[in-house]
């Protein structure tokens, strides 16, 4: 069958990936068929200084970082028609690719960082057009666009050097603008602003801190003030600037040797300076603070929200996940990889497909070009994912037969080489049915096979009920006891407005035995309910007994919900009402029924 030539070689290969994004890549050294001018590379002005914030800001670099470590935690494979493919061909092809499947996280990490600092980059293999069956003679890098120039002969040069395009592969991958699809856009372009802003309240800090005189300040003595005057008046001074250097050098050798030894007399006894009385009065020390010192860390932490928030990625990643709990931290993993990581992967296996994959099948394996392009390389980000667990579910579902067993290894955190083998598995078998079966006849038959004397057992046939059924098995007992990583159960409406009443009703005979003689209690302005009293209150340990005496005897007219400990539930009331009272905070509702969970499921509030 006749090859097929390839139309779009050496030209721009754009296509509409699932996400919308458009993949751009360019061969630049593969071009077959009809000769074509090489593109004319045109570095981006503003690259340069994109990798200088890249170098200097350290929550920047550190936020890109994070993007291209996540990344490389991706698998690259071969699909074929949209499936994981078995050729052969296609897989050696991928696993020729940048020394291998242990080394394309590596790839995928640079290419990350890349793409979030210039939204450009290369991929170059010298030696990579050798057909070298493994690959060793081969050196991958990805590189930064602004390192590749254009050459007098029209070829290409990487850092000076020319690049042999008999020999090697250079492959340009970039995220296109909007406007002109040609130029790379990134999200660090638009935050250049804001980093070199960030950059200088930096450098303004550490000025700040070299400064030996905006930092100590000016000493004033008023010109009316006499020093002890020295023997001797050094050349160039009269006799009082020379008593108050002399003043000072004293002054300066007694603070350094506090300094020097904390447990010296120096560091324990003043020093002394004597004048007159309208004189000291004028001595100050003048400070060079400006009004940015003070502002200038809300200015930072504005400045970092910002980079934060321009950055593809979660801006918690950067700001921190301190008040994320277990499920909010996943769907914070799971927000990256949808919302930003995967567009990324899109667009670099794109670009793998078109100007690499299907390129060597064709060039170097021989295949026709139609048939390349069944064959596509996709990302797999199921080891990115922190996913709940899902453990009981797997177990629930492998029982009712709607899981197999691959996946109920997954959900549980084990892999294949975990699961039983066929003689296992038949051993396996015979065991449940010597140990659970009903059937008495499949009992006996199977304690015989595993060798167990049943010569008293008789056979009979499994009894059924009267309506033919043996009726629905039980849960498995493992499970009752599996952990649960579900979110807490919020208590029931009617119970939560019951808690509610109570509270209250304690809040307002605590606030009037905070009038009464026996508090002791002062201090609370006169109008304020009685209910709102004690956040107007501190109250010791004597007190607060005292004003919760006999706060919960409205339960006794109150009816609980069916199910609920009396007990328990008067200890929660209570708990969160000391809790108040201590830290005079308002009454929450989402606060109470918490303590109403924990109190009930038998936690510690």
């Amino acid at each position: 069958m006749p090859r097929t030539r390839r139309i779009v070689r050496g030209k721009l290969a754009a296509q509409t990936v699932s996400n919308g994004l458009i993949a751009s890549a360019r061969n630049l050294t593969m071009r077959s068929g009809a000769p074509t001018k090489p593109k004319k590379i045109k570095a981006s002005e503003w690259h340069p200084r994109a990798w200088v914030a890249y170098d200097l800001i350290e929550v920047y670099h550190y936020g890109v970082q994070w993007v291209g470590n996540t990344m490389s935690r991706a698998e690259l494979y071969v699909a074929e028609d949209g499936k994981k493919t078995t050729n052969e061909d296609a897989i050696d092809c991928l696993n020729r690719f940048y020394g291998g499947p242990n080394q394309h996280g590596e790839f995928l990490r640079q290419a990350g960082i890349h793409m979030t600092v210039a939204g450009d980059g290369y991929i170059f293999g010298e030696g990579a057009m050798s057909r070298d069956p493994e690959g060793d003679d081969v050196d991958w890098m990805v590189i930064a666009a602004l390192k590749v120039k254009n050459t007098a002969s029209g070829g290409y040069k990487i850092e000076g050097e020319e690049v042999d395009e008999t020999h090697s592969l250079v492959i340009r991958f970039w995220r296109p603008h909007p406007i002109s699809p040609d130029e790379p856009d990134s999200p660090t372009r638009p935050l250049l602003p804001v980093l070199f802003q960030l950059n200088r309240l930096t450098q303004y800090t550490d000025a700040q801190l070299s400064a030996r005189i905006t930092n100590n300040g000016i000493m004033l003595f008023p010109s009316s003030m006499a020093f002890p005057k020295p023997v001797e008046t050094p050349e160039g001074q009269t006799a009082e600037q020379a008593g108050l250097m002399a003043w000072m050098q004293e002054f300066a050798k007694t603070m350094g040797a506090a300094i020097e030894d904390p447990s010296s007399a120096a560091a324990r006894v003043p020093s002394a300076l004597m004048g007159e009385a309208e004189d000291l009065k004028e001595v100050r020390l003048l400070e060079l603070w400006s009004a940015l010192d003070e502002h200038a860390p809300d200015m930072r932490e504005e400045a970092i929200r910002r980079v934060a928030l321009g950055l593809d990625m979660p801006p918690e990643a950067l700001l921190g996940m301190s008040e994320a709990n277990h499920w909010g931290a996943w769907q914070i993993d799971d927000s990256l990889i949808k919302s930003h990581a995967e567009p990324l992967l899109d667009l670099l296996t794109q670009a793998l497909t078109t100007d690499y994959l299907r390129i060597m099948l064709e060039e170097q394996y021989g295949w026709d070009y139609e048939d390349t392009l069944r064959f596509t390389i996709e990302a797999d980000t199921s080891a990115m994912r922190l996913r709940p667990n899902r453990s009981r579910e797997a177990i629930e579902l492998w029982d009712r037969g709607e899981l197999n067993g691959a996946a109920l290894r997954r959900e549980t955190g084990f892999d294949e080489t975990d699961g039983m083998d066929e003689k296992e598995k038949t051993q396996w078998l015979l065991y449940k049915l010597a140990g659970g079966s009903p059937s008495p006849g499949l009992v006996a038959r199977a304690a015989r096979e595993l060798g167990i004397d049943v010569d008293g057992l008789e056979e009979v046939e499994a009894v059924e009920g009267d309506d033919g059924a043996r009726g629905e098995r039980p849960l498995p007992r493992s499970l009752e006891k599996h952990p649960k990583e579900d979110p807490p159960e919020r208590p029931a409406a009617a119970l939560l407005a019951v808690a509610e009443a109570a509270t209250f009703h304690a809040l307002g005979r605590a606030g009037n035995r905070m009038k009464s003689s026996g508090a002791k209690i002062t201090g609370i302005p006169e109008g304020v309910p009685a209910v709102e009293r004690y956040q107007y209150a501190q109250l010791n340990r004597d007190q607060l007994n005292f004003v919760l005496t006999d706060a919960w005897s409205l339960l006794d007219h109150l009816t609980l919900p069916d199910g609920v400990d009396r007990g328990k539930f008067e200890t929660a009331l209570d708990n969160y009402a000391r809790m108040l009272i201590t830290q005079r905070e308002p009454f929450d509702r989402v606060v109470l029924g918490r303590y109403l969970t924990m109190a009930l499921r038998g936690e510690a509030a």
